[in-house]
């Protein structure tokens, strides 16, 4: 018999435990603090594959265990701090210019609340049920609007042709019933900064 493995489990037992005990207090912070005015981070940020749009719903579910990010394929998912704003502190998000989803719904599998729906990783039902947001174009600073050709972020979109498509020569057109709002196309976009955004909400004309 192994001596060590006794240990071992020990170990894992009490990381476990640690983990929960942290997942709790993060719990009970983030509600005491609900009632605090926010409007969320001073940055524009995306949710999750999963998440409500109801900001209110998905803070009382999400319990800041992390678990999203540790089977997150595309390392995309961060967390707000404390500083950032107490009533969002532990829960995740991404900036797509920095690191877009890749749609691998591992996020949705994992989250023991159900802050994440859960969305098989099957493309029909990734699809039509993922809504993280909406990209729009800055035709201003776009190649393809302003007399060169590139189209950089139709060849990024997964639904290529559907949420993207391109009008003479190479401009891209979003069309928002297809867009499910990953982000990869201005993760990819070549200028700085991107000439296409992708919003949880339409704040633009």
């Amino acid at each position: 018999m192994n001596k060590k493995e006794p240990a071992f489990k020990r170990k894992y037992f009490l990381w476990g435990v640690i983990t929960l005990f942290l997942a709790f207090l993060g719990k009970v912070f983030s509600k005491a603090f609900l009632w605090l005015p926010s409007k969320g981070a001073n940055f524009d940020y995306l949710r999750p594959p999963g998440a409500s749009k109801d900001e209110t719903l998905f803070l009382l579910k999400c319990i800041r265990c992390r678990a999203c990010a540790n089977v997150c394929e595309a390392g995309c998912i961060r967390f707000f701090t404390f500083l950032e704003n107490p009533a969002y502190a532990g829960t995740p998000y991404l900036i797509p210019r920095i690191k877009a989803c890749n749609l691998c719904m591992n996020c949705t599998q994992i989250c023991p609340t159900g802050a994440l729906s859960e969305i098989p990783d099957v493309k029909e039902e990734i699809y039509e049920r993922v809504d993280m947001g909406k990209a729009f174009v800055l035709e201003s600073a776009c190649l393809s609007y302003n007399g060169r050709v590139c189209g950089v972020c139709r060849d990024a979109c997964p639904l290529k042709d559907r949420a993207i498509t391109l009008k003479p020569v190479a401009k891209p057109v979003v069309h928002e019933e297809y867009c499910i709002g990953c982000g990869r196309c201005e993760e990819r976009c070549p200028q700085l900064p991107a000439a296409i955004l992708v919003r949880r909400e339409k704040t633009y004309a």
